[in-house]
């Protein structure tokens, strides 16, 4: 299901080869990447944005907390663009692996919303992004099983 979504499947068998997916998984890795320097470099800008346009003042915890986020993508980022260069049998544990750290992290999103009403949009929107980075990594991981 994933996998058609995303575009992922070539031809009438769905298989495509080996070079597609790694393409496909170093795009991904390197998509998270580039969103976790984002975070660390404009944590207030990404807060402004994802908040709804509504400007700071945002504390050090905060900013700090967006920057560890950050910290966090770029190494998964990393981990899954390595994976997926190690061919299919790691690419697969890589990003199953990612997935459940994605789904803690709306976990987390979805917590944060609950537990500051003045804050649930960002909170329920961060969750929300997370569950898709968790979908898109569940389909490819889907697709190096298969291999």
């Amino acid at each position: 299901m994933f996998s058609s979504a995303l575009g992922f499947v070539h031809g009438s068998g769905g298989g495509g080869d080996d070079g597609d997916q790694d393409m496909w998984v170093a795009a991904f890795g390197t998509v998270r990447a580039a969103w976790g320097l984002v975070l660390m470099a404009q944590p207030a800008l990404v807060l402004d944005v994802l908040s709804g346009g509504r400007k700071g003042p945002w504390g050090a915890g905060w900013r700090r907390t967006m920057r560890v986020l950050g910290a966090r993508h770029l190494i998964q980022g990393a981990v899954t663009v390595a994976g997926g260069a190690a061919g299919p049998d790691r690419a697969e544990p890589v990003l199953a692996l990612g997935v459940l750290v994605d789904l803690a992290h709306a976990g987390t999103g979805l917590a944060l919303g609950f537990a500051r009403p003045n804050r649930r949009q960002l909170g329920h929107l961060d969750a929300t992004l997370a569950l898709w980075l968790a979908a898109a990594g569940a389909a490819l991981s889907f697709r190096s099983g298969r291999g």
